[in-house]
């Protein structure tokens, strides 16, 4: 596998950085280990200070196993129990344990986001989970879904990521897979930013500028080089450009031109000290898109693969002219 280094800066530009806006996020929680983790794992998201949050409250749904089920199903009733809510009542247990989570998620997250605006809600639908959640994140409008989920062992095996995968296939917005980071805070947070150099899309750059990153926070531009002649002749002036936007945020940008199977590069990269997040187009890799719809095989193995959070970024109804290169 060859990697060419293009450029590496760690300097700050003076071009204005875009307006920062409130977003809508969504996110499921069933109470389990792994909804924890993904509110944790927010905190190192982007996210505004002020974003408009909907913690929508489940049945345990993202557990894979009988194991994982039983044990997330006792954590919720421990939890109810330990509350001083219960009434005891059986008729109200489930109820009584949506309140209990519903206080618990929302507690979290203005912790984290204290200038947010969060509500809970709770999904009763417990025999189409993933669609109950499509179908609720899309009548809130939501402009992004983060939820958890487990690592695959293989991209062949959907067991431990089905759920997120369904949401992420599905969605009508962008989703994010939230991994708890294993990082040490002296380090400096990274992000990659996956682009092809045959089609370049500007969306993705566009949703990594509008966030809020920690400074020093470093964005990894990996471009994979498809094999014979390059399509764009002015690929190095796009990159240039929007290279230029995300260094007017305050972030440190290198640029990286790889050979090779993309989902293993961008794999490898995910294991890499540091890195927070890989985002990505939902059809990465992908020559034959007729319409909106599904994950490139790419998309699908960083999904179930990659060991930090993978955000499928897709596009919105703004206007994105401020990153288009002029031609």
């Amino acid at each position: 596998m060859v990697s060419q280094i293009i450029n590496r800066e760690r300097t700050y530009a003076t071009a204005t950085a875009p307006a920062r806006r409130k977003l809508r996020v969504f996110i499921p929680y069933d109470g389990s280990k792994t909804a924890e983790a993904t509110l944790e794992a927010l905190r190192w998201a982007g996210l505004p200070d002020e974003l408009e949050a909907l913690i929508a409250v489940t049945q345990v749904w993202l557990p894979v196993s009988p194991y994982e089920i039983t044990s997330a199903v006792s954590a919720r009733r421990l939890k109810l129990l330990t509350s001083g809510l219960s009434s005891h009542v059986p008729a109200l247990q489930d109820h009584e344990e949506q309140h209990v989570l519903s206080l618990e998620a929302e507690r979290k997250l203005r912790h984290v986001f204290p200038e947010g605006l969060v509500k809970t809600e709770a999904i009763q639908d417990t025999a189409a989970m993933a669609q109950a959640i499509l179908r609720k994140a899309k009548r809130w409008d939501a402009e992004l879904i983060v939820l958890g989920s487990q690592i695959s062992p293989s991209s062949k095996i959907t067991d431990y990521a089905g759920p997120a995968l369904k949401v992420a296939q599905d969605a009508h917005c962008s989703v994010r897979i939230a991994r708890a980071p294993d990082r040490k805070t002296s380090s400096a947070l990274q992000i990659v930013i996956a682009l092809e150099e045959s089609s370049f899309s500007g969306e993705v750059v566009k949703v990594v500028s509008e966030r809020t990153w920690p400074s020093g926070t470093i964005a990894n531009l990996v471009v994979m080089q498809r094999s014979g002649p390059r399509r764009i002749d002015n690929s190095e002036h796009v990159l240039n450009t929007w290279s230029d936007i995300l260094r007017g945020t305050g972030l440190e940008v290198s640029i990286a031109v790889e050979d090779g199977q993309p989902e293993e590069v961008l794999l490898r990269r995910s294991r890499e000290s540091s890195v927070n997040c890989v985002f990505v187009a939902p059809h990465f890799g992908r020559t034959d898109v007729r319409d909106g719809s599904g994950l490139s095989e790419v998309t699908n193995a960083l999904i179930l693969g990659a060991e930090c959070s993978v955000e499928v970024v897709r596009a919105s109804s703004s206007n994105e002219q401020h990153l288009k290169p002029a031609a």
